[in-house]
Order: C-alpha cells, then structure tokens, then sequence
C-alpha cells in the first residue's frame, strides 16, 4: 500500500498542478491581461 500512496502522490499534485495552470491561463487570457496587452500596443 506504501507504493501506490507514493506513486498516487505525485500523480494528484502533477494534475492539481496542470488544472490551477489551465485555469489561471484561461482567467488572463478572458481577463484584462489580453486587454491590456492591446491597449498598450495601439
């Protein structure tokens, strides 16, 4: 059971981190970050 705890960890923190990195992506991407980056350019 100590193996699959340690494998079982990784793998959760691996997704936990890909999900809060999509999601953060998505929310600067739909917030002002792109906004922003126009306003400037224009």
């Amino acid at each position: 059971m100590s193996r699959s705890g340690d494998i079982n960890t990784p793998v959760a923190l691996l997704a936990l981190a890909f999900v809060v990195i999509a999601f953060t992506v998505m929310a600067y991407r739909a917030g002002g970050g792109s906004r922003r980056r126009r306003k400037r350019d224009r």
